[in-house]
């Protein structure tokens, strides 16, 4: 997690500047991607100018720095272990190597289906708030 409000202008200034550079003009890849991830990006400059990026993060080195830095940055800023497991497991396609945690178990849920009239629904569905306050 950022320690500081300048840690984290720091880190959106280098993300900026790696989308920058993944924005410039290319030659299309040469290479063929058996397994990757694509991930989409939207460029905006002077506030006019705009410029969508959908491609396969290993196809361009510069685009795959900034997925990996995007990446790295939203791991760092967030807690919940399920979302950072995900985005560690993402990273991997940009060359990143981020730790697994171990989750907390998952919470279990039963999906309910209630036959009848309004009056019913609502007495069964008031039975069942009490019952888990």
């Amino acid at each position: 997690m950022h320690s500081r409000p300048v840690d984290a202008l720091i880190s959106f200034t280098r993300l900026s500047s790696l989308l920058n550079m993944a924005a410039e003009p290319k030659q299309a890849p040469q290479v063929v991607i058996l397994d990757g991830m694509q991930a989409h990006a939207v460029h905006r400059a002077d506030r006019a100018a705009k410029l969508n990026l959908n491609q396969n993060v290993g196809c361009d080195e510069s685009y795959q720095s900034f997925v990996a830095e995007a990446i790295g940055l939203s791991h760092r800023a967030l807690a919940n272990p399920r979302i950072r497991n995900a985005l560690a497991d993402s990273g991997t396609y940009a060359g990143l190597r981020l730790p697994i945690e171990a989750e907390p178990p998952a919470k279990e849920f039963v999906r309910t289906l209630v036959l009848g009239g309004k009056e019913e629904t609502a007495q069964l569905l008031e039975a069942l708030r009490k019952q888990h306050e």
